[in-house]
């Protein structure tokens, strides 16, 4: 375990500064990245952490503490450990190399729009969750329009620059992603919310009545892996994909041999979809009660306790960002909090990253 959940502020993870933990990759040399809001950290084999890129928000090219990013809301790792970010309040797509230079490679900061095509005329809206596939593509849940309630759609980043709407990746106006993740043969897996939104003032509210994982296959077809779009289908129950209930799926990855893993987050469990469909809890004790059939952002239901490591199932606290590692290990990112939309998640009060070897 890297850092500490019941401290004040997680020990070497948490930053001091007023930036939050929002989500991590692993390299493939083993080196584990958590990206902030406007930072990248590093932490190598050894348990050591240190500062990458970025620090104080902005927008920059450079070297380390140079680069500037306004918002970082994901980060993937490529074969050869380079790093891709989307960086959401500049509109772009970042790339950092392992050494630490940090250079834009798609759109134009500050021009938020949602224009396809070669690479010099690219605009991204707010490009959010973010993954790679073994051929360097670069797939990104993008915002149709600035509006919140105008739905989102998968785009794919080529090689070459060019940027193409994937098929079957739109997600309508009350669907809102948690993350994404790429198999072996470029399947994409993406854990969905469905619900609607209260009214906005300096914040906006909402509520979520059904959680499910879409998977969109490489032909584009769309469909739900495991769980329900149904409204009311939450819950917690293992079984048949179609049968299975989650509270709310955040966190996703997937192995080498197929297995996909998501964070329950409201569950506070790791869930696992075999290659035949079946959903099994793999760490963490589902509840055996869950007191209603939506969550509110103003009462979400947690179980509470704290973490636990050791032996499996083990004990988790709000697990959120997942990682595989290149020995097919789970990283899991958990936090202190029993309220997560109250506090920005590990707001400075503690987290800490757990390895899970099965």
């Amino acid at each position: 375990m890297t850092g500490d959940p019941e401290s004040e502020r997680g020990q070497m993870l948490s930053k001091s500064q007023d930036q939050y933990f929002t989500t991590m990759t692993v390299a493939p040399s083993g080196v584990l990245y958590l990206a902030y809001d406007c930072a990248i950290r590093r932490v190598g084999p050894d348990g050591l952490v240190q500062d990458f890129v970025g620090g104080t928000c902005g927008y920059s090219d450079g070297s380390g503490s140079a680069a500037r990013f306004n918002r970082i809301y994901g980060v993937a790792s490529d074969g050869d450990g380079n790093l891709f970010v989307s960086d959401t309040g500049n509109a772009v797509i970042r790339k950092v190399s392992r050494s630490g230079d940090v250079t834009t490679v798609s759109g134009a900061a500050g021009q938020a729009a949602v224009v396809d095509g070669p690479a010099n005329s690219v605009r991204w809206m707010a490009p959010r969750e973010l993954a790679l596939d073994r051929g360097g593509n670069v797939f990104v849940v993008d915002s149709l329009d600035a509006h919140i309630t105008s739905g989102r759609q998968v785009r794919k980043l080529l090689t070459s620059g060019e940027v193409q709407s994937v098929a079957g990746g739109s997600l309508d106006e009350y669907s809102i992603p948690g993350r994404m993740a790429v198999d072996s043969v470029g399947s994409l897996y993406l854990t969905v919310k469905k619900g609607g939104l209260m009214v906005c003032i300096d914040q906006c509210r909402g509520f979520f009545n059904s959680s499910s994982v879409l998977k969109i296959d490489t032909a584009g077809h769309a469909s739900t892996l495991a769980g329900s779009t149904t409204v009311g289908a939450i819950g917690a129950v293992d079984g048949l994909a179609n049968g299975a209930r989650f509270r709310y799926a955040q966190g996703i990855d997937v192995d080498g041999v197929g297995n996909v893993y998501v964070s329950d987050v409201f569950n506070e469990a790791i869930r696992k979809i075999g290659p035949d469909g079946s959903v099994s809890t793999v760490i963490g004790v589902l509840p055996e009660n869950v007191p209603d059939t939506s969550v509110s952002s103003f009462s979400a239901y947690v179980i509470g306790g704290t973490v636990a490591t050791g032996a499996l199932p083990g004990r988790l606290r709000l697990p959120d960002a997942l990682a595989i590692g290149p020995d097919n290990s789970l990283y899991i990112s958990v936090a202190r909090w029993k309220s997560y939309y109250e506090e920005p998640f590990s707001g400075g009060k503690g987290f800490a990253v757990l390895r899970a070897v099965f």
